[in-house]
Parts: C-alpha cells; sequence; structure tokens
C-alpha cells in the first residue's frame, strides 16, 4: 500500500492522561470527603440487561491504579520518536537533547514544589527528627524517595511526587532500553515483563507486612515500558501502510470497550480487600488492559481522535503536571486549616456532614486549578521557552 504521513503528536495520549488524571484527583478529594458517587438504576429496561448500579464509585475509591496509566501513557509518548526512527526510518533522536527537554519539562514546577512544601513543613513543625528532615528532603530533591520504603511512606512534603521519580528513572533509560529494543526486540520485552512480574513477587511475598511501602517500586514498572515501546512500533507500523477504514475502527472500539469492561471487573475484585496488596498482585493485569484499551483508541478513527483532542481535555492537558503536583498537598492544608470551618476533633466526614463536604471539594476544586494555571503560565511556561531558546 501506499505509504501515509504519520502526526508527530498522538491525540488520542493527551484525552487519556486528562481522564487519568481527572480520576486519581477524584479518588485524593473523596479519601478527604468521602462523597461517593453511586447510582442505582431502578427502572425496567436496564435491570433487563443485568444492570442494576453505576460501577463509577469503583473508579474513584481504587483509582490509584490509574497513576499506572500514568507511566504507561510516559512510556508512549517518550518511544514514540524512536518508533519513529525504527519505522520510518527518521533520524534517530539525540541522546543529549532528549535529557535536556525533559529536565526543562520536569525539573522547575517539580523543584518549586518540593521547596515551598519544605518551607511549609518547616513552618508547622511537621519534622520531629532532623536526621529525618534532611533525608526526606535531599532523597526527593534526587528523585530517590521511591527507593526507601521509609521517605516513601512518611514523607511529609508531597507523597503523589513519587509518580514523576519513576518517570524520571525511565528518562535515563529510555535512549539505551530503545537501542536494545531496536536490535533485540522480543528480548527486550520479555526481559522487561519478566523483571516487572518477578518484583511484584518478591514484594508480595517477601514484605507482605510492608506492602504500602513497596507498592509502587519502579522495577515493577518495566513491563509497563515493553509495552509501550510494542504499541508505539504497531501504531506507526499500521499507520505506515495505511490499513484502517471504517471495519478496523468499528473493530477497534469494541477492543476499547470490551478493555474497559475487563478494567471495570478487575476493579470490583478489590472490593474488602487491601488497596496496596491487589494494585501490586493485579499490577501485570491492569497493564495489559490499559495497553488494549490505549492501542484500540489509538486506531479508532478520526471520531475518537477529534473527542479526546478537545478544547476542554486541550486547557487540562496544558495544566496537568501542576494539577496532579499540587492537588492533594491543597487538599490536606485546607483540611488541616479548616477550610471550610469546623468545629470539634473529628473531621466532618467522619461525622457525616456531606454540606460541608461539597462545599470543602467546590473550594480545593476551584483553587486548585488557580494554582495549576498560575504556575503553569506564570512559571513553568516562561522558564520553559527560557531554556528552549538556550537548547536551540
Amino acid at each position: 500500500m501506499e505509504e501515509k504521513q504519520i502526526d508527530k503528536h498522538i491525540a488520542v495520549l493527551d484525552g487519556l492522561r486528562v481522564i487519568s488524571l481527572i480520576i486519581i484527583v477524584w479518588l485524593h478529594f473523596w479519601e478527604q470527603t468521602w462523597l461517593t458517587p453511586y447510582i442505582n438504576f431502578n427502572n425496567r429496561f436496564t435491570r433487563y440487561f443485568g444492570i442494576t448500579e453505576s460501577h463509577l464509585q469503583i473508579f474513584v475509591r481504587f483509582g490509584a491504579v490509574f497513576t499506572d496509566f500514568f507511566i504507561l501513557l510516559s512510556a508512549i509518548c517518550n518511544f514514540w520518536p524512536y518508533a519513529r526512527a525504527i519505522v520510518l526510518k527518521e533520524e534517530w533522536p539525540d541522546t543529549k537533547t532528549f535529557f535536556k527537554k525533559r529536565a526543562i519539562r520536569i525539573l522547575p514546577s517539580y523543584y518549586l514544589n518540593v521547596i515551598v512544601m519544605f518551607i511549609l513543613a518547616l513552618v508547622q513543625h511537621k519534622y520531629t527528627s532532623k536526621t529525618f528532615m534532611f533525608k526526606d528532603l535531599i532523597m526527593n530533591l534526587t528523585f530517590t524517595s521511591i527507593w526507601s520504603d521509609n521517605v516513601y511512606v512518611n514523607t511529609v512534603l508531597n507523597g503523589v511526587l513519587w509518580t514523576v521519580q519513576v518517570e524520571v528513572w525511565f528518562y535515563l533509560l529510555i535512549p539505551l532500553l530503545a537501542k536494545l529494543f531496536k536490535k533485540f526486540s522480543g528480548l527486550t520485552c520479555v526481559g522487561l515483563w519478566l523483571c516487572g512480574i518477578i518484583t511484584s513477587n518478591v514484594v508480595i511475598y517477601n514484605f507482605s507486612d510492608n506492602i504500602r511501602g513497596w507498592a509502587n517500586h519502579p522495577l515493577m514498572y518495566t513491563g509497563f515500558y515493553a509495552n509501550g515501546m510494542l504499541i508505539c512500533l504497531c501504531y506507526a507500523t499500521i499507520k505506515k501502510k495505511g490499513g484502517e477504514n471504517k471495519y478496523t475502527y468499528t473493530l477497534a472500539a469494541m477492543f476499547a470497550f470490551a478493555s474497559i469492561v475487563g478494567l471495570t471487573r478487575l476493579l470490583q475484585t478489590f472490593e474488602g480487600q487491601d488497596k496496596d496488596y491487589m494494585k501490586v498482585a493485579t499490577r501485570f493485569e491492569f497493564m495489559m488492559l490499559f495497553s488494549l484499551l490505549t492501542m484500540a483508541l489509538m486506531l479508532a478513527g478520526p471520531v475518537v481522535s477529534r473527542m479526546m483532542s478537545n478544547r476542554f481535555f486541550h486547557f487540562i492537558n496544558v495544566i496537568s503536571y501542576n494539577l496532579y503536583i499540587w492537588h492533594q498537598v491543597i487538599a490536606f492544608q485546607c483540611k488541616e486549616n479548616r477550610i471550610p470551618y469546623w468545629e470539634g476533633d473529628m473531621s466532618p466526614n467522619m461525622l457525616g456532614d456531606t454540606v460541608w463536604a461539597r462545599q470543602y471539594q467546590v473550594i480545593i476544586l476551584i483553587i486548585t486549578l488557580i494554582v495549576a494555571v498560575l504556575v503553569t503560565y506564570g512559571f513553568e511556561k516562561p522558564i520553559t521557552k527560557y531554556f528552549q531558546k538556550r537548547l536551540k
């Protein structure tokens, strides 16, 4: 077939990133409000098909698995230029340029968050030990807190930064993994899968008493990068040959629907179980379902692509990084400082005060959006623009 031009930007990935971000933010807000989205379908039509309730609440309550989706999406985005070089014979990405671009994108906002939270922790007397204070600060500044179960669990800076740290470690490995994948694609993928599976099983069987401290160890995510590379290679090959039509679009939509059903069923197994244990035990299954969903939507045609690249998704995607790293600490700070005001020693959500919970949820959402916009456009973008000019 005649080869087609392939866009360098994949709009579907932006949409999936935004959807995952919304679920994760909702989860962390739910942990403070306990406002559970539950819908009971009391009508003959849905009952005829066996649908009696909405499963939306399990996506919120167990939404932590969608942080894994972030890792997969990051793997696809980072490997995409290398896949183009392999399949389309484009120029191989320069390693130094790759590292510089990643540093410009990640470091400014990350270090701003760490410094602000460290100053805030000192003002609020969060640290009871100077030794742990320096350890917490240094390991977060060097992206190594994920290698220490003590710092990972007990950090007083920002609990969500572990995801950024995992991605940074893989940024360092991407150029090497890409070269290995180009020469030994099968062996590279199998090796990465085995590394993730073995690490997960080691944690389950040897650290079950401290599963939370090791639940997001970086070595567990090697399989996500294997799948990210495979998705890029398959997508580039299919797009290159132009092997798409209305039938393949329909088939891809069916696979996407099947993967969503699979994700729902798998999340239902979390009921009554330890969330951290289940996240580790089912990580491989979630990885495969997330990969199937991503690949299916990438090939589902222009209609899906336009849906995933609407103006709302574009706006959230622009501020997504700062929205992610600031939302949880803003929720904590507002609750600790009784915003909106509440009395007593027991937090209102534990007393079933839904009026306070709704007010609180609206306030933290507004503050989070304002902070994300201000940091993105007032800090991140000017710095990024400056260093990009220097890079050129």
